[in-house]
Parts: C-alpha cells; structure tokens; sequence
C-alpha cells in the first residue's frame, strides 16, 4: 500500500524539483513536464495556487481538496504538502522469488527449472541467517551478488560461491522513475542538469538492495554483476547521455567494464561500505545502443547459444529489444513502444506494483446500462485481480493488455479502437481506486495501447523480414521481462501485441537478466561483445568469448546483425497497419 508521509517546502522553490533532489519517489512518467497529469500531491498547510495543468488535468473535486500537480506547483511561502509513496522494497517470498527469476513459467533445462527453495529470510544484528546458520564475523563463504537495473524495477539475488545456491531475491522500484518513465524522458532529464541527482538515486537503490538481501560488512562478497540497458549503465556512471539522445545513437559504452566499489559508489559514501572496497563490480555488455546487457544476460539465462532452434527473444517494456536466433546468427534490433505498457502515459496508469490491476474480465456487453461509477454495482459485471491481491492503485500495462482485448471481444471499442457512444466522453471504469478515485481507461489510454502494440508487433515482423525468416519457420518464441511475467499471451496475440503465429508459441520466461547475470556470477565470467552500426545497414559483428566458460559461452554465435528499424520503410508501414484490432 502506498504510505502517506507530509513535507514541508520552501517557497520559491518547486515542488518536484525538491522533491527529487530529496529522493522522494513520486510518479511523474512525463518528466515533469505537466502533462501526464500523475505527480499529485496534496496541500496540507499553507496556499499552492491552482495552475493551467491542474485545471486541465484534475478533476474539480480533487482541486477543491487541495490536490495539485507537483510539476507545476511552486509556493511562494513555505507550504506542507502530503505525498502518497509507494514503499520501494519488497522482499519475495520463495515463490515469488522463482517468478522473479522466471522459475515458475519457463524452463529450458533441469538446471533453469529448479531454483533453490530457501522460503523467508530474517535479518538482525548478527548478520544473515540461512537455514539454521547465522553469517558471523567469522563465516568464510564467498557471496556474490546479481542485480538487474530495469527501468521501472530493480532486482538482485544472493548467491553463495561455496555451494553455487541462490539465497535470497529482493525487488525494489526503480526511483528514478521520479524524473521519467521511459529512457528518453530520463536522457532528457540528464541533459537539463539533473544527472547527478539521479545517479546518487540509483546509487542509493543498489545499495538498499544489497542491504535487503541481508548483506552487512563482514560478509565476504566479491564479485557484483549488473545487467541493465545501456541506458541505466550511462545514468548510474554518470557518462554523458547526449550521444544517446539522438541519431545515430552513440553511447559511450556498452558496458563489459569491471569497476571496483568506489568507481561506482561516488556519492553513497556511507552506504557503500557494506561493500570491500575490493569487491569487484562487473557490467554485461551489450549489442548497441537499445539492445543491452540485459538481452545479452537474457541470451544466456535462457540457453539460447546451445539450442539448434530459430529463436525469436523478446524483451517489452518502453523500448521492445528483440533478438531472433538463425542457425550461427543473432539478428538484433529495438522498436519503442512507449511508456504505456509501464503504466506510462495513461490516465490511471502505474507500474507493476503491489495494487495494479493486472487481469480484467468483463461480462457486459453493448448496449448494457454503463457502470456506475458512483457505486460498487458494476463489479458484477467485472471481474479484476491485482498484484499481491492488494487494494487496487491503477492500472498496469497488462491489465491495460487485458481490458482492451476485453472492450473489443464486447464490443464496447471497434476495430479501430474507438469507443462505442455511451463511453466516449469518460471512459469506462474498472474500479474504485484505494485513493477513493475511480480506475478507468478513456480514449486516449486506447490510442497509447495501440501505438505501443503496432510498434512492438510490426518490430517483430521487420526483424523476420530482415532475417528473411517466416511466422511458421520460427521455432520458439521467448518473451522475457517484469511485464511478461503477468502477461496473457492470448489476449495479446488477439489485439496484435504480437503476430498471432508468434503469440501461440510464446512462453513467459520472466526475468532473464536478472537470471542471466546470476549464471554470470556462478561462471566467474562475463560475456563481452563488440557492436557496430550506422543507420538502417546492418553490420557484422563478433563476440570475443575468451575465457567464458562451455556452459555459458556465446561462442555458436560468429555474426551479430543489428539492424535499425528506426528508417526501414517495411517497419513504417506495418506500424500503421498494426493500429488496428
């Protein structure tokens, strides 16, 4: 549930602005640029003036109880406000820790199908308690630790060397969503002076969840593997962004570097000594710019080198990275969907969080009487699930997945996406908010889905085309990520999230980068990779697998093809052809 905590702003300054240099985790999927209408905060004492974004984007009601946009808002005395936090850190259950590492759908071999049932965990003064042995000042094990930096979550699993058993897997929201949702949106951020912020932010969230993991000083941890976008690599090595930013899209590094704990560690000079300052801090390496470590730790973690299949590897979020395996060829390529799927960009939109809705089912049909959205009536007619069965918050990617295929199998949207009579103007409801709000989609969620499935969608039938591969001549298809994991591979196929044919070979596989950067760990290696390209003329590229060792090597692979969508006519026109359902 969300926590509701007060703070007092000084006047002059604005309110999101100190709330970020603060670290205070806010929803503001915009940027902070008032249109996304989510960064609310309330006036507790004193006086915010009621600015144009308000007006636009809140309700009357909301305004009249005090409720402002932190963007916009800047008092000109010091003012109280009340902000709604979501508690950032979650430790998983055994379960949910196989979820999370994409245990419970997916298996490729005996290995990938067991995960080690450790149960819960406690921590307390002495140290980590495994079992029945408590981790003292005297313990010898040598622990490594694996993290995935998504943009929306992090997560980071314990791993005993001694016995190569994962330990312990904890998940945290990524904070520097505060200045973002999507990876453009924080580029942007990071050139408007706001770089070191969010470094010492991602710092901060690294460090808390090496310290969930029940990690204290006198463990003997050595070796930290990241696996991330290239993206989250340039922001939390503070490298410059503007390469990145624009075409042809240059980033500084594509990670493969090994840093030690203080050359990552800058600000969080107190935090950071949980940590040797001999421990070795490692990032997979990726393909190019929109293709990351993270699908490279996702090529490994699902086998994909020893398997004599084509294989098409796809990872969803804001930026779709797909990956298609043909014979000794990895063709790679991106396609941005947008902040949407995240929970981005819509209005009662949010992250996969304890309370977003993630499953619909509606019963009504056209031409029935609209729900209330004054009473509880309607939830006879729809039936929803949240994450952690929590009270619901909003509405993430999948239930957004869900509730369109829903509206267009009753009727309640055409073809086109367009909203039968009766719920053009407001929407339609799903469910009474806990904030006491109601959780709807209106059209303009709609329009945002369909942009984001036709990008994704006629992405992967470029990439086919470009590999001169056919829907029926793929064997496999993966589909990876915190996004997949709660996603409805039917439903999805059904609105065109994917190609059909594609979809009914779709299995979930979770969260392979995380996965994979433990298999990096339990190796003692790390796969490096050179990546080159220059617009829509794919070139050929190696992997350099010295010292990797069989069971992880990458080594089948001698070409990597990256191909740019972003000037392929045939991704242009299937993009606009995908719109519809």
């Amino acid at each position: 549930m969300s926590d509701e905590k007060q703070y007092m702003i000084p006047g002059g300054v604005g309110v999101l602005e100190y709330l970020q240099s603060k670290g205070v985790f806010i929803s503001a999927p915009c940027g902070g640029h008032g249109t996304c209408g989510k960064c609310k905060i309330r006036v507790a004492a004193g006086t915010l003036p009621v600015g144009v974004s308000d007006r636009a984007l809140l309700p009357e009601e909301e305004i009249s109880a005090g409720v402002r946009l932190a963007c916009r808002a800047k008092p000109i005395s010091p003012v109280r406000i009340t902000v709604h936090e979501v508690p950032h850190m979650k430790q998983l259950s055994s379960l949910r820790m196989r979820e999370a590492a994409g245990y419970a759908s997916f298996s490729l071999s005996e290995e990938a199908g067991q995960a080690t049932d450790r149960g819960e965990y406690e921590t307390d003064s002495v140290g980590f308690i495994r079992n029945d042995k408590t981790i003292s000042q005297n313990d010898t094990s040598c622990y490594a630790i694996a993290i995935d930096i998504g943009t929306t979550t992090l997560a980071a699993t314990l791993i005993d060397m001694n016995t190569k058993d994962k330990l312990r897997t904890v998940t945290s929201l990524n904070r520097q969503s505060i200045f973002g949702a999507d990876v453009m949106t924080r580029m942007e951020s990071a050139l408007s002076g706001k770089a070191e912020d969010m470094k010492r932010i991602i710092e901060s969230d690294i460090l808390d969840l090496i310290e969930g993991l029940g990690v204290r000083s006198h463990f003997n941890v050595n070796d930290i593997v990241l696996s991330g976008n290239t993206v989250m690599y340039h922001l939390l090595m503070e490298y410059d962004v503007s390469g990145l930013s624009r075409y042809p899209f240059t980033p500084v590094s594509l990670g493969g570097e090994e840093f030690k704990r203080d050359d990552v560690f800058v600000y969080e000079t107190e935090k950071r000594n949980i940590l040797s300052p001999e421990c070795r801090i490692r990032l997979v390496k990726g393909f190019s710019a929109f293709v990351g470590g993270d699908i490279a730790s996702g090529l490994l973690a699902c086998d994909i080198p020893n398997r004599g299949e084509n294989v098409f590897f796809i990872d969803i979020g804001t930026n779709a990275e797909m990956v298609l395996k043909k014979g000794d060829t990895l063709h790679t390529a991106s396609a941005a969907a947008g902040p949407a799927l995240e929970g981005g960009n819509m209005k009662c939109g949010t992250g996969s969080v304890p309370g977003a809705i993630c499953s619909v089912e509606i019963m009504c049909q056209t031409g029935d009487s609209p729900p209330s959205d004054t009473q509880n009536s309607y939830l006879n007619n729809i039936t929803i699930k949240t994450i952690d069965n929590a009270a619901p918050i909003g509405l993430c990617g999948t239930g957004a997945i869900e509730a369109v295929y829903e509206f267009r199998k009753a009727g309640i949207i055409n073809e086109y996406g367009t909203f039968a009579e009766e719920y053009i103007e407001k929407g339609f409801p799903l469910a009474k908010s806990v904030m006491g709000g109601v959780i709807s989609i209106d059209q303009d969620d709609v329009r945002q889905i369909q942009m984001a499935k036709a990008a994704i969608c006629a992405g992967a039938e470029a990439l086919l085309k470009r590999a001169e591969v056919s829907f029926e001549e793929v064997d496999a298809v993966i589909v990876s990520g915190n996004f997949g994991s709660f996603l409805d591979m039917q439903k999805a196929g059904a609105i065109g999230l994917l190609p059909e044919v594609l979809a009914a070979k779709a299995v979930i596989a979770g969260n392979t980068s995380l996965r994979g950067a433990v298999k990096v760990c339990q190796s003692g290696t790390v796969p490096l990779c050179q990546s080159v390209s220059d617009g829509d003329c794919p070139h050929l590229t190696h992997f350099d697998t010295k010292g990797l060792s069989p069971t992880d090597t990458l080594s089948p692979f001698t070409h990597i093809m990256t191909h740019d969508l972003s000037t392929d006519d045939y991704f242009k026109k299937r993009y606009i052809e995908c719109m519809n359902f």
